[in-house]
């Protein structure tokens, strides 16, 4: 298993003179920014005049899985997913400092998944023909809530627009009461050990979860 030691970061701070001049400029309360970082994080900010929020997010880098002979040992196999041959989880976490104790600051985003390997994973023909869950990925949050439930690394291949990417969860936020507020979520993948023939040995495959689509 290898793993990426760099961090992607991605930031909204919004200066009281730019607010100022962008309400000033129009005749509604609301402007939005939208920024793309060297991540490929996409914020769209929707900043309300009352408050001003710092938001932020970084993940620890990329989920790579590298799948040995020796990982998918026929006497350690089994088909009820309790056999893991290799697996990575990072943390994504996200922040945000705004509002205040009467109305707190509320951010809303999205995960999104890339498939970053050179080789796109297809499922072993047998796996798939018992049903069973050879490559997943999962999310919790920092209480061991089920953000995004254990899913086929091939659902989502299924589903990847032109650029790689699919959105695992919509809709999720973070309140800030004036204090700064944190929020961390593991993201898992697993590659399992099952007791039919697989074609996966020897291989690698990589992917990221990002936080898109910002709104404050």
């Amino acid at each position: 298993m290898t793993k990426s030691n760099g961090k992607s970061i991605v930031s909204i701070v919004s200066s009281m003179l730019v607010l100022l001049i962008m309400v000033s400029s129009f005749t509604y309360a609301y402007f939005t920014a939208d920024t793309t970082g060297s991540t490929g994080l996409n914020i769209t900010a929707t900043v309300s005049d009352s408050w001003i929020p710092v938001f932020t997010a970084y993940t620890e880098g990329t989920l790579d899985v590298e799948v040995t002979s020796a990982d998918m040992l026929n006497t350690d196999a089994s088909s009820d997913n309790k056999t893991i041959g290799d697996s990575d989880s990072e943390y994504i976490y996200v922040q945000l400092f705004a509002g205040n104790a009467t109305t707190p600051g509320v951010c809303t985003f999205d995960f999104t998944w890339t498939d970053t390997s050179a080789t796109t994973y297809v499922p072993s023909s047998a796996a798939s023909s018992a049903g069973l869950s050879e490559y997943t990925i999962k999310i919790t949050d920092e209480t061991g809530v089920t953000v995004f439930t254990e899913t086929k690394i091939d659902t989502l291949i299924g589903k990847l627009n032109s650029s790689k990417q699919t959105t695992l969860v919509s809709g999720l936020s973070i309140s800030s009461p004036g204090t700064e507020v944190t929020k961390t979520y593991t993201v898992t993948v697993t590659v399992y050990n099952l007791n039919v023939v697989q074609t996966i040995y020897n291989k690698e495959y990589s992917s990221r979860v990002d936080v898109t689509n910002v709104t404050c």
